[in-house]
């Protein structure tokens, strides 16, 4: 199937080819030809998302319409376990660096797609000790999006790199989801 709108590609491009070569020696005075090469430019981007489109037939894959193969989407779903962080600060008045955060501040952990239903964040020292500085369990309550405020304990008194970890409880194992580089001030 691809090879056919390859070959309309083709001709349609020779087409435009030829029709832009008479609006040149027209002087783009001939309104025939600037409207024959609008539509072709259209025919051409049209084949050409075809072609990207088709393009994306994978070998393999279980066939819908009993076919051979099967088709597959051009982009990428966002990953389960998705994790972003981000920091809400208890003084609004300092100016902060995005990864700044003192005793008191919010980290704000979302999670797309989640496939547990408990996690764990973690905070350890960036050092060669990797002291954990703080734990706290999560339970998702929305299969599709979770969002999670986590004050840093007030008695945390380590200051320095540190990394913030969120793990998946699935079984006995822990699945690593997300970190996310933190300077405690």
């Amino acid at each position: 199937m691809k090879a056919k709108y390859f070959i309309v590609y083709i001709l349609v491009g020779a087409a435009f080819l030829a029709v832009s070569l008479w609006v040149y020696l027209s002087g783009g005075k001939s309104a025939k030809a600037v409207n024959a090469k609008y539509r072709l430019g259209g025919i051409l981007l049209t084949a050409w998302s075809i072609l990207s489109v088709v393009s994306c037939d994978v070998p393999g894959l279980p066939p819908k319409d009993g076919s051979d193969e099967g088709m597959i989407m051009c982009y990428d779903p966002i990953p389960s376990n998705y994790v972003s962080f981000g920091i809400k600060h208890e003084d609004t008045t300092q100016s902060y660096k995005y990864n700044q955060l003192s005793p008191g501040d919010i980290i704000v952990v979302e999670i797309d797609r989640p496939e547990y239903t408990d996690y764990v964040m973690e905070i350890t020292s960036d050092d060669e000790e990797k002291t954990v500085l703080q734990r706290n369990e999560m339970t998702v309550q929305d299969s599709k999006h979770a969002i999670f405020d986590i004050p840093l304990s007030k008695e945390v008194t380590y200051k320095g790199a540190a990394i913030c970890k969120v793990y998946g409880k699935a079984s006995k194992d822990d699945y690593l989801s997300g970190f996310f580089p933190i300077e405690i001030l």
